[in-house]
């Protein structure tokens, strides 16, 4: 299968990885010690931040990718919660109408965890899978304006 994922740019819908899928123990006790206080989208907010931060240092471009595809085979679940788009916000470049089906979550353990530790590990933060990023196409059908429920069965 393969997803292909859009979001818009610095709008509230964007966010980045989880900060519990980190393969460094790097700033952990402090994750730990503030994460049941703050939210997903805060931490993921605060991943961001660092890597782009840290690519600051090192000079070197970090960018969100407005699209990008995911092959998935099936030698495992591929760990995604999907939910219904909700209404477009007045900064979306994506209207919610024409995109219905949206990432709810991210599971720690399946091929789209295997998928943001791979890019992780190789320092590209611009591809990774995180939640409310819209499904866009399935296996090269582009999903605008087809219904929630029929996006799940495709």
């Amino acid at each position: 299968m393969v997803l292909k994922f859009c979001s818009p740019p610095w709008s509230d819908e964007l966010t980045t990885a989880p900060s519990g899928n980190h393969d460094s123990d790097e700033g952990q006790a402090t994750a730990t010690a503030t994460d049941g206080r703050r939210s997903g989208v805060e931490r993921a907010w605060n991943d961001l931040l660092v890597a782009a931060f840290r690519a600051k240092q090192s000079e070197v471009v970090c960018r969100w990718e407005k699209e990008f595809n995911v092959f998935f085979d099936d030698s495992k679940p591929v760990g995604l919660g999907f939910q219904p788009a909700s209404k477009s916000n007045k900064c979306s470049l994506v209207p919610a109408e024409s995109y219905a089906c949206v990432i709810r979550d991210v599971a720690p353990v399946g091929l789209a965890a295997d998928y943001n530790a791979r890019c992780r590990s190789a320092g590209d933060y611009s591809h990774i899978i995180v939640d409310k990023l819209r499904v866009r196409m399935v296996n090269g059908v582009d999903v605008a304006n087809i219904p929630y429920a029929d996006v799940l069965q495709m």
